[in-house]
């Protein structure tokens, strides 16, 4: 007679080492709290086990998590986007940090990872609305970090530190939780946000007159191109991470292209002159959108971006801010928030007098804006008119985009408060 197959039932336990407890109840796909170590987890959709957060790969059937998040500064990357449509947005639930917030915030899996001026890393999670551990790095974070396989990225001042998030996870109570590697930029100091492929972290830091392009491995923090990359000026916008290339744009309106392999550089000029205080977006695998200082909107294409930078639709007065996905493009201005559809159709302006500076947030067929007096606003693509205004951060001016977070949207203030509002 053969033994019976061994067989553990991987879904009624806490997937926490530390604990590995049996759970009262099966919970949903976005994730669940354990009520023995209060440590969150994932379920697999597929085959129901749990799992730790932030792990790429179900424990028990192998399957591939497509975690929805932001993993880099809005627009910078072809984004991830949370094709799910946010109809309503109901409670609000407000933090204090403790210290300033100058760079974006980056979520996974419903963890938040707020970059702060004193040189923490603050881990909130968004649906308990609570701070549930934080990184030490030292000196200030200006630039916002990223997100790759379980680690995070973090540049202040001239270095750069990669944390395994997923061993803090076991620990985040450590008081001296250190980097897994930190490695000084070519640099003075790191100038614009980090951003990762599959395989590297690229950072641009300034040395002069000139900004020193570095790319370094995930794993270990080694050089991967034979020297650091040069561009003939530190005035850039921050570098966009495309299929087969990282771009660099100067204020001059120079478009450096670099292989991401080698670091071998391409470089050709656009034919206007940029407004350098609005970020790029990727809206494909070898394009992304730029405005120019008069209120056009370009779509450029890195193969040929003199050639390819085609006009996408003119405001007649400064655009603020640009956010893409595949279907829609929403910009801000001076005076309130525009919907275009992908091909620059415009399809409503809303005005309200109010600027928004800060990249808007597509979610499928809605958005979600913040304007510069702090107000959030929801819109749907078929009207102009707001679903939803709110006031967010009372007394606090919103500098960084809003993101969601598995069903939160999050914002944060200058002055160190963070609002996570719950959204169906």
């Amino acid at each position: 007679m053969s033994s019976p197959a061994l067989f553990f039932e991987l879904w009624k336990y806490c997937p926490q080492l530390a604990c590995g407890e049996v759970l009262a109840a099966e919970g949903g796909d976005s994730g669940d709290t354990c009520p023995v170590c209060s440590t969150g987890f994932k379920r697999c959709s597929a085959c129901r086990a749990t799992n730790r957060l932030l792990v790429e790969f179900c424990r028990s059937c192998g399957r591939h998590f497509e975690s929805q998040g932001s993993y880099t500064q809005t627009g910078l990357t072809l984004a991830r986007t949370n094709t799910q449509t946010i109809n309503e947005i109901g409670q609000t639930k407000l933090i204090h940090l403790g210290a300033g917030v100058a760079a974006q915030p980056l979520t996974s899996d419903g963890l938040v990872f707020v970059p702060r001026l004193d040189g923490f890393i603050s881990v909130v999670n968004a649906a308990a609305g609570k701070i549930v551990g934080q990184l030490f790095v030292g000196g200030r974070i200006e630039v916002a970090p990223a997100l790759a396989g379980g680690l995070l990225f973090v540049a202040a001042g001239t270095r750069l530190h990669a944390f395994d998030l997923i061993d803090f996870l076991d620990q985040p109570a450590s008081q001296n939780f250190k980097p897994a590697w930190t490695v000084e930029s070519s640099g003075e100091y790191i100038t614009q946000p980090v951003v990762a492929d599959e395989r590297a972290v690229f950072f641009v830091s300034k040395r002069g007159d000139a900004a020193i392009v570095d790319a370094v491995s995930q794993e270990t923090g080694e050089s991967l191109w034979p020297a650091p990359a040069e561009v003939a000026t530190y005035m850039t916008l921050p570098p966009v991470l495309l299929k087969d290339q990282l771009v660099v744009v100067t204020q001059g309106s120079d478009v450096y292209s670099f292989h991401p392999l080698t670091g071998q550089a391409t470089i050709s000029r656009l034919n206007f002159e940029l407004d350098v205080a609005v970020s790029p977006a990727v809206t494909g695998e070898d394009r992304f959108l730029l405005a120019d200082a008069r209120g056009y909107i370009f779509e450029v294409h890195a193969d040929s971006p003199k050639a390819g930078a085609i006009p996408v639709y003119d405001h007649r007065n400064p655009v603020t801010s640009i956010s893409a996905s595949d279907d829609f493009i929403t910009y801000g201005h001076r005076s309130g928030l525009a919907l275009l559809n992908a091909h620059g159709d415009r399809r409503w302006a809303y005005d309200s007098y109010e600027t928004i500076t800060v990249t808007p947030a597509l979610c499928g067929a809605s958005i979600f804006a913040v304007d510069d007096a702090g107000n959030g606003l929801l819109f749907g693509t078929l009207n102009a008119n707001p679903k939803t205004k709110v006031r967010l951060l009372p007394g606090g001016e919103v500098r960084t985009p809003p993101i969601v977070a598995g069903r939160h949207l999050v914002a944060a203030s200058g002055d160190g408060k963070l609002v996570t509002i719950e959204w169906r």
